[in-house]
């Protein structure tokens, strides 16, 4: 595999490769929202817009004639590889029309799927057409299990998350054997061995025969994998690992290797490295044992091609470049959903407000880039709208193809790495897919929860960086006093504030979320009904028929508000947590700068372990930076353990109490600790208290931790304060937890919140 450089992104790439048909003839990709079925033969690609679909590897029948996928949350379909023709499969009645139902998967020696329908586990028979459950007294799953069905059809694995479990079925006799995971945080990603005798997944085979089970090594930092069989004794392995080259370069290193079923790397078959960035995905993306032709076949990110490793030749060719059919992907086809009803006409409207020229609008699906699912980014894409309608954040095109090819002005911002007064968003948090993102999302969402949620004093603190302010607490309400909810609502759209509001909302088929948007607006119609005007970066919520709440449609929904004591409606809009007005802030002037160099910053400790670099540092020569006072840096090198000994104190007046946000700034050399912990305290008469200099005394209050390594000649918010008059000293010591790195000492600023 020869070094492919210079990577050139390419927004019409086809998406990652999901599966071949047994008869080697067709490949299954996704790409977003899009599906596209590609003639090996011809390259020729033809593409469905499938917003909801879910669809396995294990998809096709045996003549690869058709596919199985789930359409919608609910909705199990056949896909015909011939014609497009879509077929719902229909659901036991004995369940209900609303449970949930898991992606179908197909046994390949026999005509049959396998689907979970709520908490139960069904077979479809095919040529019969008709779906029966399990009369197994065990027959409960786990929440969220997809069965798997083995290659003859006669048993079904699934994974049972809640436990760290993988359990198996025998169709026949109904026993249930499981085996616990090894690797439990791994990637998920069920596969049978062709005899169906072995599994693997998230780093643990199972070995059915002996009973056996195997565990795959940790990957190195940073590395992925992708995983398939070669034969019932060997897999196939693509994994990739993100590294520094001697220039400082990110490079995707890949290897493609077999592998014992004890996971011992048997021989490296190809090798590639690629420049790359440290989240945005390069390379290839997934491989595929193409047991017809002897050969693996790998899908890229970028590159609108499929490629193929013979494993005799060892050589990497290019197969066919992929030819759009323009009829499917000019005009991608949308399927159908059953029981669509066009929705109610409202009365005349009486009253309305809107925010004026609020035209900014994210889904957080569709707008957002290829690699990134925003499934779960409801609230940094709320706080990216409100952004983006204040003015405060330009265009960032990007080309995404969910929901048919378009380019979105502001969805770069939600997974994306960028920069606002110093904050740098570049932590990372997994979204639904294991995809690791920075940007608003893991801001918003901060790594470490034992779930991906947004967090409130995140969003406020993202809004306040992008120059914003947002209403203090005094806009809780009662979820269920809407009277309440409807007069803030109405009292902030008034002022031509918009409305950060979280809540739950219920959808017609019974699904209930929690879910984040924004209110713009609010009308009232002639017979009494009362609505806001939403940008739901999610979609309609309310719209009937449309699946999980329709991605369509959430740009100005209207959701209705009900009156005090009429309780929660059956659907729409039933209870309100927050809701809080969102406006632009006026500018604030930049806070008294403290450097290094003045009379207001002074060292303690040992003269042989500070440090000093006058060329770096604010106002140093060479830094493009606002001017300050004069030039250079200390730096100190970090300790693991207290007490401090070596330590710096910045020192200001402060003449007017109030809320003030704390910055530091960090140079871009000789400050490489990931843990510079700054504090404060105040005296009324210039003397600073005396910081923890023996083990048994108190601590300083915290204000907050920089990661300095991160930063390169920025300004760092640190966190907000509340002072009083009088004098401030600002803390920092050497001690991080850390050795052999070094932790920068050079400015400081207190900017005044009011």
């Amino acid at each position: 595999m020869s070094p492919l450089l210079s990577p050139r992104v390419d927004s019409s790439a086809p998406g990652e490769l999901i599966a071949i048909d047994p008869a080697g003839q067709r490949a299954l990709l996704r790409a977003g929202t899009r599906h596209a079925l590609v003639d090996l033969t011809t390259g020729r690609a033809t593409g469905f817009d499938l917003p909801e679909a879910a669809v396995l590897r294990q998809c096709w029948s045996p003549d690869g004639d058709w596919l199985a996928l789930r359409l919608d949350r609910d909705t199990p379909a056949l896909l015909s590889a011939a014609n497009g023709e879509v077929v719902s499969a229909p659901l036991s009645r004995a369940l209900g029309e609303t449970a949930l139902v898991s992606p179908p998967s197909v046994a390949i020696a026999a005509p049959r799927l396998a689907v979970r329908v709520g908490r139960a586990l069904q077979l479809f028979e095919i040529e019969s057409g008709t779906f029966h459950p399990l009369d197994h007294r065990a027959n409960v799953l786990p929440p969220a299990a997809t069965p798997v069905l083995d290659p003859a059809g006669e048993r079904v694995a699934f994974r049972d998350a809640d436990q760290a479990t993988l359990v198996v079925l025998d169709l026949a006799t109904g026993r249930w054997t499981q085996r616990r995971e090894a690797s439990p945080e791994r990637r998920f990603d069920l596969i049978w061995s062709p005899s169906g005798q072995r599994l693997t997944c998230a780093g643990t085979l199972w070995d059915l025969v002996n009973g056996e089970v195997y565990v795959a090594p940790p990957p190195d930092d940073e590395a992925e994998e992708s995983l398939d069989w070669l034969a019932d004794d060997e897999l196939l392995a693509l994994r990739t690992r993100r590294t520094l080259d001697a220039g400082g370069h990110w490079v995707a290193e890949q290897r493609l290797v077999r592998l014992s079923t004890r996971f011992e790397v048997v021989e490296t078959l190809v090798t590639s490295r690629e420049l790359a960035d440290p989240i945005v995905p390069v390379g290839f993306s997934a491989l595929r044992w193409w047991p017809s032709h002897a050969a693996v076949l790998l899908s890229h990110h970028q590159r609108h091609k499929l490629f193929r490793i013979s494993l005799e030749e060892r050589r990497l060719t290019t197969l066919a470049p992929l030819v759009a059919e323009p009829r499917a992907l000019a005009a991608p086809e949308r399927v159908a959903r059953a029981f669509e009803v066009a929705p109610r006409a409202l009365p005349a409207e009486t009253r309305r407000r809107e925010v004026p020229g609020f035209d900014a609008y994210v889904h957080q699906r569709l707008d957002v880039p290829d690699w990134f699912d925003g499934d779960w980014a409801c609230g940094p894409a709320s706080c990216v709208i409100l952004a983006a309608h204040f003015g405060k954040l330009p265009r960032w095109p990007v080309e995404v193809s969910h929901g048919g090819r378009h380019t979105s002005a502001y969805g770069a911002y939600i997974p994306g790495l960028w920069c606002v007064d110093g904050q740098r968003f570049s932590d990372e948090q997994v979204d639904p897919k294991g995809n690791r993102a920075r940007g608003a999302y893991s801001y918003i969402c901060p790594p470490g929860s034992s779930f991906v949620a947004a967090d409130w004093g995140r969003m406020e603190m993202f809004l306040r960086l992008n120059g914003l302010e947002v209403q203090p607490n005094l806009a809780n309400v009662d979820g269920l006093d809407w009277d309440v909810v409807w007069a803030r609502l109405v009292e902030q759209v008034d002022q031509d504030h918009a409305c950060l509001v979280s809540v739950t909302l219920r959808h017609p088929n019974g699904r209930t979320i929690e879910h984040i948007f924004v209110a713009a607006g609010y009308v009232v119609y002639a017979d009494g009904t009362r609505a806001m005007i939403c940008k739901d970066p999610y979609g309609n919520w309310t719209g009937v028929g449309q699946a999980g709440g329709g991605l369509g449609g959430g740009d100005n929904v209207r959701y209705v508000v009900n009156r005090s004591g009429q309780g929660a409606p059956a659907a729409g809009l039933i209870r309100v947590k927050f809701i809080r007005g969102v406006w632009r802030a006026a500018p604030r002037p930049q806070g008294v700068v403290l450097d290094d160099s003045t009379g207001a910053f002074t060292r303690y400790g040992p003269v042989e372990v500070w440090q000093f670099a006058s060329s770096h540092g604010l106002g140093s020569p060479g830094r493009p930076l606002p001017p300050g006072p004069a030039s250079g840096m200390w730096w100190a090198p970090s300790t693991p353990f207290g007490p401090w000994k070596s330590y710096a104190i910045w020192q200001a007046r402060i003449e007017r109490p109030g809320r003030y946000r704390l910055f530091a700034f960090v140079p871009s050399e000789f400050a490489t600790t990931t843990a510079a912990r700054y504090f404060l305290a105040q005296s009324a008469n210039g003397t600073a208290p005396p910081p923890p200099l023996a083990d048994d005394q108190g601590p300083l209050p915290f204000v907050g931790e920089v990661v300095q390594a991160r930063y390169n000649d920025e300004w760092v918010p640190v966190g907000d304060v509340s002072l009083t008059a009088g004098w401030t000293h600002v803390y920092l010591s050497n001690v991080t937890g850390e050795t052999d790195r070094r932790v920068g000492f050079d400015a400081v600023r207190l900017d005044s919140l009011q």
